[in-house]
C-alpha cells in the first residue's frame, strides 16, 4: 500500500491566507487520492498476473480463461501506467506550489498570494534546485521544537526526492510522466513505470504544507 500524508492542519488558525490554505488542502487531498487509486489498479493487476497463471497452468482446459487473462492483464498494465503518470502529474503540481510557499516563508516570512504553476513533472526533473530547492524553516534559540525536528524530517525528504529525480532521468525521456494518456496500449516489453517520482514528489510537498503549518500556527498552540 502506497503512503497517504497528513494534510495542512487549518483548525490549528494557521496566519496563512485562506485561498493558500484551500489550495493545499485541495492538492494534498487530490495526492492522497491518486495513491489510492493506484493501489486499487495495482491489486486488479495482481489478480490478473494470479488468474493467467492459474489458466495456464490448467493448458487446453481453461483456453478461454486463459485468453481472457491476458487481454485483462494488458488492460491493467496500461492502466497502472497511465496512473502512475497522473499520480506523478499531480504531486509535481502540489511539490511545486508547497515548496514556493514554504521557501518564500522560510526567507522572508510571508506567504505569497500567486496562483500555483501548474508544472509537468518534465520542468521539475529538468530543473529540481530550482523548483524543488532545500526548504529549511528558522529554528534559532526561540523557535518552537517541533520546528527544529520537522527541518530533520525536510531534509530526508528532500534527499530521497533528489535521488529518486536522479534515478528516473537515467531510466525513462524526461518527459514520460507528462501526458498520462500517451502511456496507454505501450508495446508490452517496454520497461514498465512506478510511482517511486510521485511518492517523493508527494512526501516532500507534504513534508513542506506541514512545515508551513507549524511555523505559522499561534504561539499559544505552538507551546
Amino acid at each position: 500500500m502506497l503512503e497517504t500524508h497528513d494534510l495542512l492542519p487549518v483548525t490549528w488558525h494557521l496566519a496563512v491566507p485562506e485561498p493558500v490554505c484551500r489550495r493545499l488542502l485541495d492538492m494534498g487531498i487530490a495526492c492522497n487520492k491518486a495513491a489510492l487509486a493506484f493501489d486499487q489498479a495495482y491489486l486488479q493487476h495482481r489478480y490478473s498476473v494470479d488468474e493467467f497463471d492459474s489458466a495456464t497452468a490448467c493448458a487446453d482446459g481453461a483456453r478461454h480463461r486463459a485468453e481472457f487473462a491476458r487481454q485483462w492483464f494488458d488492460c491493467t498494465v496500461s492502466y497502472t501506467d497511465q496512473l502512475a503518470a497522473v499520480y506523478t502529474v499531480t504531486a509535481s503540481i502540489f511539490a511545486g506550489y508547497a515548496t514556493e510557499i514554504a521557501a518564500e516563508y522560510a526567507s522572508e516570512g510571508r506567504i505569497p498570494l500567486s496562483e500555483p504553476a501548474l508544472l509537468p513533472p518534465s520542468v521539475v526533473l529538468r530543473e529540481p534546485d530550482t523548483y524543488l530547492p532545500l526548504v529549511q524553516m528558522p529554528a534559532g534559540a526561540h523557535a518552537p521544537q517541533p520546528i527544529a525536528e520537522h527541518n530533520t524530517e525536510l531534509a530526508t525528504s528532500h534527499r530521497g526526492l533528489m535521488d529518486v529525480i536522479e534515478l528516473t532521468l537515467r531510466s525513462h525521456p524526461v518527459d514520460v510522466y507528462d501526458v498520462p494518456s500517451r502511456l496507454a496500449n505501450r508495446p508490452p516489453m517496454s520497461l514498465g513505470l512506478n510511482v517511486d517520482l510521485a511518492c517523493c514528489l508527494h512526501s516532500y510537498a507534504a513534508n513542506c504544507a506541514w512545515a508551513v503549518g507549524l511555523a505559522t500556527r499561534p504561539v499559544d498552540d505552538a507551546c
